[in-house]
C-alpha cells in the first residue's frame, strides 16, 4: 500500500505543478499589475 501510494504521488506531483504554475504566475502578475494599475 505504501510502495502504491508514493507511486501515486510521485506521478500527481508533476500534474499539481503544471497546473499550480500558470496560477501562481497569475496570481504574482495580478499583484504586480494591480497597484500600479
Amino acid at each position: 500500500m505504501k510502495q502504491d501510494h508514493r507511486a501515486v504521488v510521485i506521478g500527481l506531483v508533476p500534474v499539481l505543478t503544471v497546473l499550480t504554475r500558470p496560477a501562481l504566475n497569475r496570481r504574482s502578475e495580478a499583484q504586480l499589475d494591480g497597484p500600479a494599475g
